[in-house]
């Protein structure tokens, strides 16, 4: 039996996992970045970290420039 709002829930994870995504993730904490990539691979999504603000412009930058923006 589920709770209310659970099955919105898992019908909403049941569509990323359908729909990968490409995922920028930026922290100065290595451990975090690494923590939070893997979680999301776990999950079939496309991850590229950035330990800095100006690293994640370029990182940006470069996907749109070759048509494969981050979605998140």
């Amino acid at each position: 039996m589920l709770l209310p709002g659970e099955e919105v829930a898992m019908t909403m994870v049941e569509a990323l996992v359908a729909h990968p995504l490409r995922v920028l993730v930026v922290d100065d904490e290595a451990v975090l970045r690494r923590l939070v990539r893997s979680l999301l691979e776990r999950d079939g999504h496309r991850v590229q970290t950035a330990s800095s603000g100006d690293e994640a412009l370029l990182l940006f930058a470069s996907a749109r420039a070759i048509g494969e923006p981050f979605d998140v």
